[in-house]
């Protein structure tokens, strides 16, 4: 029973015996054509049988597998192999389907060919993963049929497998390489070093007319009997964390992403050339509440800890609490840090019910807060409008992007860094940022 339940009808049989079926209608007109029709109605019985015969008795085999990554990257493109092995005594068509996560909303995922003999085959397609999490690859089926092409027989494999969807590393990589080579597109940055302004001792050397005369060492003066000077090194471990708000507002999608995932990637990025730049980095999530916080430290080992906790993280329903961030910052982080806060408030009441919060952790750390542009709004109002609700709906788009510009502005005349950035440049913008407070010694 469980052969014939994984038996089908294929087309050629609909049309064979749909056909014989006309011919002895017409045979009750006219007699002549029923013996034919009989004769034809047994030759196709027999080759029915032998297709059945073909397809499940033991004169082939078939295997598939499937190696996926442990890991995948968000946003970026991955091949999925099928590995094909077979020996088949005659030629057999295939459809091969196979049972990919919901996550990828892939509907149709088919693969013909033809085979015959025995060999190896390799099919290949590509996914591109928009949401972080686990995701479950399911069986594979393989529908078959012989060249009499009468049944058609299903074959399942348990190619089941659990991978997972980690932030881009892909991204995080291209920057790494653009920035430490000096050859990113952060252009207008120069690295000054600045001597004599930590209290990090580095060396005694001969004193240089313009050297402060209070970093003289008179002890090294008096045997060497001529003028040293004390020479200090710039801080290089400073601390950054990043700050993501992860309320309702950033649910929203641009490019297959939303805004939560763009400003996750960028974190990972930014930290990353943080990181190789001396710097230690650190991670504060909020939204109803404070949710993750990993304070700031160095260390490749360090990096891994930050993307395993942004694996996870999920937007909330409600918006950010910043009373709860502001607690924190207080209490936990005592040193000077620069912070980035990714977050996306959308109207001028939001800002000014968190202005005075806001203002407050920009008097004790260097606070850079970053709002996201609505692209998507900013094209739709440059439309030319074909009707009096058009025209409403455009003025209502214009004004959502001047709120922002205003926002930008109110941020700035308190005293706190801030910028505005279409979320597709948002790792650009952040790490130009970085590198440019650097550059300036402000952290």
């Amino acid at each position: 029973m469980r052969k014939i339940s994984h038996t089908f009808l294929g087309n050629r049989f609909l049309l064979v015996y749909g056909g014989i079926t006309l011919l002895f209608v017409i045979s009750f007109y006219w007699s002549t054509l029923f013996v034919v029709v009989q004769f034809l109605l047994i030759a196709a019985i027999l080759a029915t049988l032998l297709d059945f015969f073909l397809l499940h008795g033991n004169l082939f085999s078939i295997g598939v597998s499937r190696p996926v990554k442990p890991v995948l990257s968000l946003s970026d493109p991955e091949k999925i192999v099928l590995q094909l092995t077979y020996n088949l005594p005659y030629q057999a068509k295939i459809t091969l389907i196979d049972e990919v996560p919901h996550q990828l909303e892939m509907r149709d995922m088919l693969l013909k060919d033809n085979l015959v003999g025995n060999s190896e085959k390799s099919y290949q397609y590509t996914v591109q993963p928009v949401t972080r999490g686990e995701y479950h690859f399911g069986k594979t089926h393989i529908f078959m049929q012989s060249f009499l092409g009468l049944l058609e027989r299903k074959l399942t494999f348990d190619t089941e497998q659990e991978t997972k969807v980690y932030p881009s590393t892909t991204q995080m990589k291209q920057f790494e390489m653009s920035t430490l080579r000096n050859s990113n597109p952060f252009l207008g940055i120069k690295k000054m070093r600045r001597i004599g302004q930590s209290y990090e001792f580095e060396q005694i050397r001969n004193y240089v007319s313009g050297d402060d005369y209070r970093s003289v060492n008179w002890k090294a003066t008096g045997r060497a009997n001529e003028l040293m000077v004390n020479q200090f090194q710039d801080e290089k471990s400073q601390s950054i964390y990043f700050i993501i708000d992860k309320g309702r507002s950033m649910k929203l999608p641009f490019g297959g992403m939303s805004l939560l995932d763009y400003s996750i990637n960028t974190t990972l990025a930014a930290a990353n050339i943080a990181l190789k730049k001396g710097d230690r980095v650190g991670l504060i999530t909020v939204r109803e509440q404070v949710d993750s916080v990993i304070k700031a430290d160095s260390g490749m080992r360090h990096l891994r800890s930050i993307h395993e906790a942004l694996y996870k993280e999920q937007p909330g329903h409600l918006e950010p609490n910043f009373e709860m961030l502001y607690t924190l910052i207080s209490k936990a982080i005592r040193t000077r840090s620069l912070f980035f806060f990714f977050t996306n408030m959308e109207s001028e009441n939001n800002l000014m019910r968190n202005l005075p919060l806001l203002r407050s952790i920009s008097k004790r750390h260097l606070l850079v807060v970053v709002n996201f542009e609505n692209s998507g709004l900013a094209e739709y109002s440059e439309t030319p409008a074909e009707s009096a609700q058009d025209v409403y709906f455009k003025v209502a788009a214009k004004k959502r992007g001047l709120d922002k510009k205003l926002m930008l502005k109110i941020l700035r005349s308190a005293g706190i860094n801030a910028f505005l950035t279409q979320p597709k440049d948002l790792s650009s913008n952040t790490i130009n940022k970085y590198l440019e407070l650097k550059s300036r010694g402000l952290i």
